[in-house]
């Protein structure tokens, strides 16, 4: 089994591919995590927030982990699907 953090070991912060997809300087913040929830429901649903809250605690505390340390890769790159979601 392998938790989250060993996935993301080679890969570009989202943060850097939205800034270069934007053709813009984007910051990244940290938000705290008793902050998450309540910022979820804005753009989501009450319902929605707190599945996608669980779900960030669960992958976070490595409860909720991948069945394969080789995860299979899309033909999609993040840069190609943030630059058509993005604009």
């Amino acid at each position: 089994m392998t938790n989250l953090n060993t996935l993301y070991t080679n890969w570009t912060p989202r943060f850097l591919i939205v800034s270069k997809v934007l053709g813009r300087e984007v910051q990244a913040v940290a938000i705290p995590e008793n902050q998450w929830l309540e910022i979820m429901k804005t753009f989501n649903s009450q319902r929605n927030a707190e599945a996608m809250y669980e779900m960030s605690q669960g992958l976070n505390t490595g409860f909720i982990t991948f069945e394969t340390e080789n995860p299979i890769e899309g033909k999609v790159t993040i840069e190609d699907y943030a630059s058509k979601a993005l604009k």
